[in-house]
C-alpha cells in the first residue's frame, strides 16, 4: 500500500511539473458564472482544492468532492478538466488568474485519471496538484519581491533630474538660467533629455515585458 502511495504521488507530481498547451480558454471560465444553486464561494483555489481532498479523506466520492464544492450537479458522473475549470473559476479569489484556474484544473483532471488508472486514492494524486500550486504560488511571490526593489530605484531615478535641478536652484547655482539661457545649456538639456527618455522607455518595456510574461503563466 505505501508503495502504491509513493508510485502515485511521484506520478502525479510528474504530471504537474510536465508543461501543459498552449493556454485555451476553456468554456464558460472567464465569462459570467452559471447559476447553479448557492455558487462557489470565492475562497480561493488552494483553499479549495485542500476542500476538496479534506472531502475524499472523509470518504465522499471524487465526482460528488466537486460537484459539493460548486454547489452544482453534473450532467454525467465524470469529471473532466471542463467541468474542473468551471468549479475552481468560482472559487478562486480576485488575484488568482485564468492561466492559474487552467493550469490546476489540467492537473487536477490528469491526476485523477492516474487515479483512476493505478487504482489509488485519489487524495494522494491532489495532494501533488497542491503541493505544486503552492510551490508556483510561493515562486510568483519571490519574482514579485524580486522586482520590487528595481522598481522602487526606477522611481527613484526617474525622479533625480527634476530633484537635482530644485537642489541647484537652492544652492544658488541657477542650472534653469544655464539650461535655457545659453545654446551650450540648451544642447546639454536636448542630450539629457534624450538618453534621458530612450532610458526611460527602455526600462519600462522590461518591466512591461515581465510582468506580460508573468500575467500569461
Amino acid at each position: 500500500m505505501a508503495a502504491c502511495a509513493g508510485l502515485c504521488t511521484t506520478a502525479a507530481t510528474g504530471l504537474c511539473l510536465m508543461p501543459g498547451p498552449a493556454a485555451g480558454r476553456l468554456p464558460g471560465l472567464s465569462g459570467p458564472r452559471r447559476a447553479s444553486g448557492r455558487g462557489t464561494a470565492p475562497v480561493g483555489l488552494e483553499t479549495a482544492m485542500a476542500t476538496v481532498i479534506a472531502r475524499l479523506k472523509g470518504g465522499a466520492p471524487l465526482v460528488g468532492a466537486f460537484e459539493e464544492l460548486g454547489a452544482t450537479r453534473f450532467a454525467s458522473p465524470r469529471l473532466t478538466e471542463a467541468r474542473i475549470a468551471r468549479v475552481l473559476a468560482g472559487a478562486r479569489l480576485a488575484g488568482e488568474r485564468d492561466g492559474q484556474v487552467r493550469r490546476m484544473a489540467r492537473h487536477a483532471a490528469q491526476a485523477c485519471a492516474l487515479s483512476e488508472s493505478l487504482g489509488c486514492e485519489a487524495s494522494l494524486t491532489l495532494e501533488a496538484v497542491l503541493a505544486s500550486y503552492r510551490r508556483e504560488r510561493l515562486a510568483e511571490e519571490r519574482r514579485r519581491q524580486a522586482m520590487a526593489a528595481p522598481e522602487a530605484t526606477i522611481r527613484l531615478l526617474t525622479a533625480l533630474p527634476a530633484v537635482t535641478v530644485a537642489l541647484g536652484e537652492m544652492l544658488g547655482a541657477s542650472p534653469v538660467a544655464f539650461l535655457f539661457g545659453s545654446a551650450r545649456g540648451v544642447a546639454c538639456l536636448a542630450l539629457g533629455a534624450a538618453w534621458y527618455g530612450i532610458g526611460l522607455v527602455w526600462v519600462r518595456r522590461l518591466l512591461r515585458t515581465l510582468r506580460r510574461r508573468e500575467a500569461s503563466c
